[in-house]
């Protein structure tokens, strides 16, 4: 998708890295004596490596902290709400903090999450980077590519691969030794930057580069058109086709769950139809619930595995909520026309026709998404709930006694 809003994601991502930070800055209670893994005890605890110090070993950490001084011999792999290595790291670097700060050196590749990063230092390997801000500072020095998804990046240091930039603001100061592919709203290249091979940018003013020796190689410029714009040149047939999918395999999804499973799909439509309110009200509370309680139990690392599953299932019933919601619109519309027992089948489809031309609506289309949502995760957890309860209820079929044999001729 293109230049979608970078600024919008960065967003997101620094929302999720302050979450992730806070998680990991509450340890887990002393007192509780968990599960003897290894060592279960370190998470939640500060990791420090301090000056003239080496740990030998990968690290995989969910902590409050991380500073290294000292040497890391192995990657590096943290949740964390700060991350600091003035030291240094002689393998990969996988980081998920607030904020990371890298002045020291990094052996190999580094992949940071987070809402601020400061590279101060070496890089010996790619950079790529998700978050709100980056900035390469002029004495940083990155042996690879650099990949920037962000709402601000700066790079005023040496980078000797490509420069691949998709944010709000991009600033170059620096030497990139390779090409530069970079989409933003604004671009600024300082006197002392230089790229030694093609510039492809798309900004909404274009630079005079002309006679200023910045690019070396070719300079294609394509001007950044606003959202209703790119709505109008191009956008609407690929969004017509999407939305033509999406019903397509939902209606295709839908048929086959009906098929298969038609006790389960009808108490949970069931539901939907007979206790709306009691629906959404559980299903809110289990959108929410569910993935921070998950969050949560991943500081003990044992849980980690099942909180995964978790995670699975609760994404794929965020998924499957819209089913219920389609099959109860279906049904009610064709009542409303007449059909007194309308098709399972038909009710669906039309369900879900009907949804999705809702959905496509510019706003309301998202608060009639969200309440359905809530509305069909809720429905699905009832009813199945009813319907295993139903189950359990219903009493064995007694077995038939077996006619007696008759008895055998006198002689």
């Amino acid at each position: 998708m293109r230049n979608r809003g970078p600024t919008v994601a960065g967003a997101w991502v620094s929302l999720a890295a302050a979450f992730l930070g806070s998680l990991a800055f509450a340890a887990p209670d002393e007192s509780i004596d968990p599960p003897k893994l290894k060592p279960p005890s370190e998470h939640g605890k500060p990791f420090e490596v301090g000056a003239g110090e080496t740990h030998v070993g990968d690290v995989y950490r969910f902590t409050s902290t991380v500073d290294v001084v000292g040497t890391q011999k192995g990657d590096l792999t943290v949740w964390a709400q700060s991350v600091t290595i003035p030291g240094t790291v002689t393998g990969d670097l996988y980081a998920a903090a607030q904020s990371v700060d890298v002045g020291g050196t990094v052996g190999d590749s580094a992949r940071i999450f987070a809402q601020s990063v400061l590279i101060r230092g070496t890089v010996d390997g790619d950079l790529s980077v998700w978050g709100a801000d980056v900035r390469i500072t002029k004495d940083a020095h990155v042996t690879g590519d650099v990949n920037c998804y962000t709402a601000k990046c700066v790079v005023d240091g040496q980078v000797d691969g490509d420069l691949q930039a998709t944010s709000g603001q991009v600033s170059v100061g620096g030497k990139v030794a390779g090409s530069a592919s970079i989409k933003c709203d604004v671009l600024e290249l300082a006197p002392g930057a230089r790229i030694a091979g093609d510039l492809d940018y798309q900004a909404r003013e274009k630079l005079d580069l002309d006679g200023k020796g910045i690019v070396a190689g070719e300079v294609t410029y394509e001007q950044k058109k606003d959202k209703a714009e790119s709505s109008k040149h191009g956008w609407s047939g690929f969004r017509i086709f999407l939305w033509f999918f999406l019903l397509v395999a939902a209606t295709i999804i839908g048929f086959l769950g009906l098929w298969l499973f038609p006790g389960p799909t009808t108490a949970v439509t069931e539901a939907v139809r007979t206790d709306m309110l009691r629906s959404s009200g559980v299903g809110f509370l289990a959108v929410i619930v569910v993935p921070v309680a998950g969050a949560i139990a991943c500081i003990l690392i044992i849980t980690i595995p099942l909180v995964l599953i978790l995670w699975f299932l609760w994404l794929l019933t965020l998924y499957l909520a819209q089913f219920p919601v389609a099959a109860w619109l279906g049904s009610r519309i064709l009542g409303l026309l007449g059909r007194r027992e309308p098709s399972r089948y038909l009710s669906l489809f039309l369900g879900l026709l009907v949804l999705y031309l809702l959905f496509a609506i510019p706003c309301l289309g998202w608060l009639l998404a969200i309440y359905s949502v809530f509305l069909g995760f809720g429905a699905i957890l009832l009813g199945l709930r009813a319907w295993w309860l139903q189950r359990k209820a219903v009493p064995p079929t007694p077995a038939v006694p077996e006619a007696p044999l008759p008895a055998p001729a006198a002689p």
